[in-house]
């Protein structure tokens, strides 16, 4: 069991660690804003504006009707005549084309609507239900037989139909517009020399006043401060300099801002009566792991002076187990990577302790042996390896061929004029 902390130990502790037990930075921050709910009330829209927004819009309210349609063509009436009957009779469409040596490519029409396929052909084919064939028809191409595959309904929606929708959507374009003039504004009075709230004021935006946010959010007393959340708004807090007022920027949300931070607060040590409990439980653990520490060198030390492990594991009421061989880049279960790494450090007999994968309790292990299989030829790092090295060797082989060349032929190279010509140095 863990000692009970004195309040001096718990003191000094909260001292050690004041970043855990302190408050955080506050900022007190004032900011503008205008959305589009703020000039709505500046925007009118007349019927006649409506009706001809709609005119604009009028390929988005009347939609024809498409179908995907296949032809085949033939050369007379006739045969046109005794296909459909075929097709009557249970022959597939596809089947009638490919035995006239027709590709599916060769008979699809893709999705058309009706003016594509003229006076001739039009009204037969979109009086048709999906899945039917028309009579044989006389057309521009011949005889031929249609077939609808899909029919993709049209609409038709009146100015009445969508006045209303229509109305909201255009006042809601026209109140975007009219944030463009409040940032303006807002511009303007700055510039002659009106504080925030009073270039806030002439430009029709609120203004919000927040004593104290911390980098989350939040005010002192743990609750969400008035802030928006918007990336953009976000994101200038916290880039914004004491004393700093951006300029009006807008933002996802649809809003246009405006932020000034007025001063910070910074962090505070907390009362140790109002950190006890956070302290107790946190200093208890550093005390744990301390001892942990503590007992695996004397572990340790033991189990080196013993040259043997069985002393230690009967004192502490373990078992001594074996790994068998372990590979570098292994990480059996329990076992940490930081753990691996002590053991391939260490030499045959080493005595070396780490944390357990849960960091709850520790490790001593003794190395017993150390074995190097020889290397597979196929193992895609002894390639890279081999690879690396033989190229390293080619390349100072030929730098000593072309060395001792020079130095038998009497070869001397003016370094400067290389390094002139070059552009080395």
């Amino acid at each position: 069991m863990p000692p009970r902390p004195t309040d001096t130990e718990l003191a000094n502790y909260v001292k050690a660690h004041a970043q855990a037990f302190s408050t955080p930075e506050y900022r007190d921050v004032t900011y503008a804003v205008a959305g589009p709910q703020d000039v709505m009330n500046k925007v009118s829209v007349t019927d006649q504006e409506l009706q001809q927004q709609y005119e604009l819009r009028k390929d988005q309210y009347q939609v024809p009707e498409k179908r995907d349609v296949e032809q085949i063509v033939f050369p007379d009436q006739a045969s046109a005549a005794a296909a459909r009957a075929k097709i009557q009779s249970g022959t597939n469409f596809a089947d009638v084309a490919a035995q006239r040596g027709l590709k599916p490519a060769d008979v699809s029409l893709g999705t058309v609507q009706l003016a594509d396929l003229g006076n001739d052909r039009g009204p037969s084919t979109f009086a048709l239900p999906a899945g039917s064939v028309t009579q044989p028809i006389k057309s521009n191409f011949g005889w031929v037989l249609l077939h609808v595959t899909k029919i993709t309904p049209g609409s038709n929606k009146t100015f009445a139909d969508v006045k209303d929708t229509l109305r909201k959507d255009v006042t809601t374009q026209l109140a975007h517009a009219n944030l463009t003039d409040v940032t303006s504004a807002f511009d303007d009075a700055g510039a002659g020399g009106a504080s925030l709230a009073n270039s806030a004021k002439r430009a029709g935006m609120r203004v919000v006043h927040i004593p104290a946010v911390d980098a989350k959010g939040f005010a002192p007393e743990g609750k969400k401060a008035d802030l928006p959340t918007s990336a953009d708004f976000v994101a200038q807090l916290k880039k914004s300099e004491v004393g700093e007022e951006s300029d009006p920027f807008p933002s996802s949300d649809g809003s246009v801002y405006v932020i000034r931070v007025n001063g910070t607060t910074p962090p505070k040590l907390k009362p140790l009566a109002e950190v006890r409990a956070q302290a107790t439980l946190a200093w208890t653990d550093s005390w744990e792991k301390q001892r942990l520490i503590d007992t695996a060198r004397q572990l340790v030390a033991a189990a080196k002076s013993a040259n043997s492990l069985a002393p230690v594991a009967a004192k502490v009421r373990a078992n001594v187990q074996s790994t068998g061989a372990l590979e570098r880049r292994s990480l059996p279960q329990g076992l940490t990577g930081d753990f691996i790494a002590k053991l391939f450090n260490g030499a045959p007999g080493s005595v070396v302790s780490a944390p357990t994968a849960d960091g709850d309790g520790v490790i001593v292990a003794r190395i017993t042996g150390v074995a190097h299989p020889p290397a597979s030829i196929g193992d895609f790092m002894y390639r890279r390896f081999a690879d690396s090295v033989g190229g390293e060797a080619a390349t100072d082989f030929e730098e000593s061929l072309a060395m001792a060349a020079r130095q038998r032929l009497g070869v001397t190279v003016n370094q400067q004029q290389v390094d002139r010509v070059t552009g080395g140095s």
